[in-house]
């Protein structure tokens, strides 16, 4: 039986995977949604310190990784590091930093509903972090490394206000020769958050890419 595990990114919890979770009702997989460790984010200061707890709590045998942004670049260095990864989903996950057309959380448009909910998960779990984690997870280039992974990668991002796919690709910032060890995928009508601000086109993409 498939063994899917879906991290969160910096300062949220599995509950942006409310939505998704719905999806795995009549899928024969072991799914679990993390929620990183309150007491001990506080001595977490590099991507590493998060991949080692993983492995420590989590059976990573044959697993898919799903993860979104900052829990994306978690998964990616788990399956950098050890052969047991099967698959890699990364969600608004970037192995360059990316360039101010990703900076925003949400569309202006997303119900106020929607942004009270992520503004006040970002307050509340953002001060259990480590101040020297911050900067880590900026000016970023993995693209080497993915080159060395030798794994299957899917890479999913809102398409922000623009209705181009091409437009989002194009601002990711990557030379195309990495584009081929890449499945890049779009979804219109979000931000940073696809799986809130638009989980049913979130999900179908997600049930696809665990089935391709």
């Amino acid at each position: 039986m498939r063994k899917v595990i879906f991290f969160p990114g910096y300062a949220c919890t599995s509950k942006i995977w409310d939505e998704t979770s719905k999806i795995f009702d009549n899928e024969k997989c072991i799914v679990s949604f993390v929620d990183w460790p309150e007491k001990s984010l506080n001595n977490f200061t590099k991507i590493e310190d998060f991949s080692n707890w993983v492995e420590k709590e989590y059976d990573l045998k044959d697993s898919i990784l799903v993860g979104h942004s900052m829990g994306g670049l978690v998964a990616f260095n788990i399956a950098k590091r050890n052969d047991k990864i099967d698959k890699l989903i990364l969600v608004e996950s970037f192995l360059k930093t990316p360039n101010k057309f990703f900076q925003n959380l949400y569309l202006e448009g997303t119900s106020l509903k929607i942004k009270d909910k992520i503004n006040t998960m970002l307050k509340k779990e953002s001060k259990y972090y480590s101040k020297e984690l911050g900067p880590k997870l900026k000016d970023l280039d993995l693209t080497i490394e993915l080159e060395e992974l030798g794994l299957d990668v899917t890479a999913i991002y809102g398409q922000r206000e623009s209705s181009s796919s091409v437009k989002v690709v194009k601002n990711l910032g990557l030379d195309e020769v990495y584009h081929k060890y890449l499945k890049i995928k779009t979804i219109s009508k979000s931000s940073h958050f696809p799986m809130i601000e638009n989980s049913e086109a979130f999900n179908k993409i997600i049930l696809e890419s665990l089935n391709e």
